[in-house]
């Protein structure tokens, strides 16, 4: 059996972004400390996109800012093109953060209402002296926003859609490789969901960009991710080829996920995610899993390989996969 820090390198290269045994912990104030992401490991690879999906509380978003070190992760480690971020000098990882974009759920609150639409755009490129009125142009363009048009406008001109646009051009501008989207089309009306995702799928094509993709709507997922990995109370359910994963889930909890969206018969429970102030022992999905025994509570459940490049973490994975 493949390791867990082993088991998401598909080819024989360096991954773009590394992540291993990554936790993140929450201090607060009556106790020490709550755990939102619990050792989680995967690679990005060059040009694919990876795609975390869980419930809310499931940790996403903790991990995708873990990985841009804002904060630095509690423990484990994460490296872009092989270099680890943590322990670099604040330069130094001011040079890597240009390789490493993100674009956040509220493209609206992420934008100055003051600033018109070029200067928003630019506003990475300044930071690195670069003040070319062309080149932002050009990107503007690209993401579908006619500079003649949309140039001198201001936040409150722009619908939820080409706010976002408008950031995914400033995140572009400043030539990043590697692009986290933390759930970029949730607050979006559905109409407009599938346009910005066809949108980011032109532009990684044409841009060579590699992909975190984080999101909780399976439906988007599937239309651009190339693998998909579940996770649940911060722990890594189930990891692997998008296609298999959707026509073959493993785990209960990735089987409840599909079988919500496509509206078939619930097994699991439905219910609330416990809380993070008192995580189930064992196997975190015990409490809502309707195969849980004695071994779920009493012993964490490890990554195992059930098909090609198909892992899954669950002491009930089919006995014709061992």
């Amino acid at each position: 059996m493949a390791g867990v820090g082993e088991i998401h390198l598909r080819r024989d290269e360096t991954p773009v972004l590394s992540v291993r045994n990554l936790v993140v912990q929450h201090r607060l104030r009556r106790r020490s400390f709550v755990e939102a992401v619990s050792g989680v490991s995967f690679d990005v690879l060059h040009g694919e996109t990876l795609a975390l999906v869980g419930e809310s509380g499931s940790g996403k978003s903790s991990t995708a800012r873990a990985v841009i070190q804002l904060p630095p992760p509690t423990g484990g480690e994460v490296a872009l093109f092989g270099r680890e971020l943590q322990g670099v000098s604040p330069e130094e990882l001011r040079q890597l953060r240009r390789k490493l974009q993100i674009i956040v759920q509220d493209p609206v609150g992420a934008l100055n209402p003051l600033k018109r639409v070029r200067q928003l755009a630019a506003e990475g490129l300044e930071v690195w002296s670069d003040r070319d009125p062309e080149k932002v142009d050009a990107m503007l363009t690209a993401v579908g926003l006619d500079p003649e048009i949309y140039a001198a406008r201001r936040r409150r001109e722009l619908s939820g859609g080409q706010c976002q646009r408008l950031c995914i051009a400033r995140a572009l501008l400043i030539g990043p490789e590697m692009l986290i989207c933390d759930e970029p089309v949730s607050a979006l009306d559905v109409s407009i969901q599938a346009q910005i995702v066809e949108l980011l799928r032109e532009l990684q094509g044409s841009m060579g960009l590699s992909m975190l993709f984080i999101s909780h709507d399976l439906r988007i997922v599937k239309s651009i991710a190339s693998r998909v990995l579940v996770l649940y109370m911060g722990r890594v359910c189930e990891v692997g080829d998008a296609d298999a994963l959707y026509s073959s889930p493993t785990h209960p909890y990735t089987k409840l996920l599909i079988e919500a969206v496509e509206g078939g018969a619930i097994e699991a429970d439905p219910g609330e995610i416990p809380s993070a102030l008192e995580p189930p022992s064992g196997c975190r999905f015990r409490t809502r899993c309707p195969a849980a025994d004695a071994r779920c509570v009493a012993e964490v459940p490890q990554l195992r390989q059930v098909g090609d490049d198909h892992f899954v973490a669950c002491h009930h994975f089919p006995d014709e996969a061992r």
